[in-house]
């Protein structure tokens, strides 16, 4: 009697264990799909970024161009070296994108004028000498 109530407390158990163990397999399976869910979106998350960071050092890139352009075309300016037959300022600005090209026109033509008023300065220092 003894042995079959040892056997039946054991067998209950055994039960029990092999029911928590399954439950515990599900919630492991359920964590492991969250994880590699969580992962992939990591991934992808992570590819996006390295993109976008792809794009901005490009546009960074181009900015630099257009600033060392910029300056370039501003010295030349200065020194008279970008200008025609009549005086004009030539078109070195072409392949600039447009909202630039506004801006280095007119630095230009700022340049074109502080240079001119610079010359008018120097002028009027020969004249009062």
């Amino acid at each position: 009697m003894r042995v079959t109530h040892l056997y039946e407390d054991n067998l209950m158990l055994v039960k029990e264990l092999k029911l928590e163990n399954e439950a515990i397999k599900q919630k492991q399976d359920i964590l492991k799909h969250e994880y590699y869910k969580l992962e992939s979106f990591s991934r992808t998350k992570n590819s996006d970024v390295i993109a976008e960071l792809a794009v901005y050092k490009e546009r960074v890139a181009q900015y630099e161009s257009i600033e060392k352009d910029l300056d370039d075309i501003i010295v030349a300016t200065a020194e008279n070296t970008m200008r025609d037959a009549d005086g004009h300022i030539l078109d070195a600005i072409g392949s600039t994108p447009t909202a630039s090209k506004r801006r280095i026109q007119q630095c230009i033509a700022l340049a074109s004028r502080l240079q001119a008023k610079q010359k008018e300065v120097d002028r009027l220092i020969n004249e009062n000498k």
